[in-house]
């Protein structure tokens, strides 16, 4: 990808539309055969997409920021955590004057943030606070700098090739 800024902004895109698809398939295979909805159905899909959006992670990091600084990663980063942000106040400002029927648009709109959403999650289960699992999911997209490449090595080499 040439857009180094956007890149964790379009593997988030990516894993959340699969993050979609995998919950739909989900959702049908545990309802089939019943017409009503158990808290022991809602708890397997969390876990279940609690180890997907891990191993989601954790493998677009590994396979798409290998190549990157950990300075352009964290740059990118803050690009999606500006999406984030931006996407929280639609949300909170369509909500707040009734306009409901955007909810199609910000569905569209929030799937990029999908795949942070159920580790978010867990902080509203276990802690009760909204706005944790917010402050989570703002700092979640600055995990891929852990994949990234040291700085340190590129600016030894930097000054290698100029001696």
């Amino acid at each position: 990808m040439k857009h180094k800024n956007l890149r964790v902004l379009i593997v988030s895109i990516i894993t959340g539309i699969l993050y979609n698809v995998v919950t739909h398939f989900l959702v049908r295979f545990l309802i089939r055969g019943t017409n009503e909805w158990t808290l022991e159905m809602g708890d397997t899909v969390f876990y279940i997409m609690l180890v997907y959006s891990i191993c989601a992670i954790l493998g677009s990091g590994l396979l798409c920021f290998k190549d990157m600084s950990k300075s352009e990663i964290a740059k990118s980063s803050a690009v999606m955590v500006l999406y984030y942000v931006i996407v929280l106040i639609f949300e909170k400002i369509t909500f707040e004057v009734g306009l409901n029927g955007l909810f199609s648009i910000y569905t569209l709109l929030i799937m990029p943030i999908n795949i942070y959403s159920t580790m978010t999650q867990i902080t509203l289960r276990y802690f009760g606070n909204v706005w944790i699992g917010v402050a989570l999911g703002l700092c979640l997209p600055f995990v891929y700098i852990l994949f990234g490449k040291k700085q340190h090595s590129e600016d030894t080499m930097a000054n290698d090739r100029i001696r």
